[in-house]
């Protein structure tokens, strides 16, 4: 017991040292069989797979398709926005309306010209100059001619008369003078001035059977059941507004001009 007490501190060294030394030899032979069991999980150089980009057509077709702005028809043969309307006849028959504006199956018969024209009659045995007016705007049809008296350079609601021209014997022109547009235009007998101040147009609602003949501007229509004011009437086309939703709407003539 005195030896291990006198020489424990050696004891306890050689024991460390024979456990380094131990170690070392037993790591070469760790090392030598990690190695190995390395080698047995070596399967070679793996060839990467080549890049296939992602498809991405439809997220493209998605963008070019919004860069179109949607269209809608509001139009055809769906009653989404355009509800058809039943309608009863005089007579007690249902009928059908594809639109819910009476206003827009209407149909134009004919469009024609308002005239006014200035004809030259004939001089009274007194020198004054009688000539013949028709302003078919003012009045409906048939507008009869009436009598229009003029001196030189006297002045009506008309016209003035400024020259009367011919030889001594007889006067075959008139030069007159437009009191709206200070226009100077020539008269003859053979050859009245014709000048357009507007447009009538005969109409035909087919629903209730009706005919509207010589339909001017301001006029009040009345049909399927709602009056309608005529607000335009031009050469080719009659604007009308319902008096229950002041709606307008166009009807445009397919026939001639």
């Amino acid at each position: 017991m005195d030896f291990l007490k006198r020489h424990y501190e050696k004891i306890i060294l050689i024991v460390v040292l024979l456990g380094l030394a131990g170690a070392a030899a037993w790591l070469p032979l760790a090392t030598s069989r990690a190695k190995e069991q390395l080698s047995a999980l070596d399967v070679g150089a793996v060839t990467p797979k080549a890049y296939k980009p992602a498809d991405l057509s439809t997220n493209m077709a998605a963008m070019q398709k919004e860069k179109t702005p949607a269209t809608f028809s509001f139009s055809g043969d769906h009653n989404v926005f355009n509800p058809v309307t039943w309608k009863q006849r005089y007579d007690g028959e249902i009928f059908v309306i594809p639109t819910s504006n009476d206003a827009d199956i209407v149909k134009i018969l004919k469009i024609y010209p308002l005239r006014m024209v200035i004809s030259f009659e004939k001089i009274l045995p007194s020198g004054t100059f009688h000539l013949g007016v028709v302003q078919e705007a003012l009045q409906k049809f048939p507008v009869p001619k009436t009598a229009q008296y003029a001196d030189m350079n006297s002045t009506n609601k008309l016209f003035v008369l400024r020259e009367a021209r011919g030889s001594q014997s007889e006067t075959n022109d008139l030069l007159i003078e437009l009191a709206d547009t200070r226009e100077k235009v020539l008269v003859s007998k053979n050859n009245p001035y014709v000048r357009t101040n507007g447009y009538a147009a005969d109409l035909r609602y087919d629903p209730e059977s009706k005919t509207m003949k010589d339909v001017r501007v301001n006029d009040i229509l009345t049909f399927g059941g709602d009056s309608y004011k005529v607000i335009a009437l031009t050469r080719n086309e009659v604007r009308v507004l319902a008096n229950s939703n002041q709606k307008p709407t166009t009807i445009r003539w397919t026939g001639a001009p």
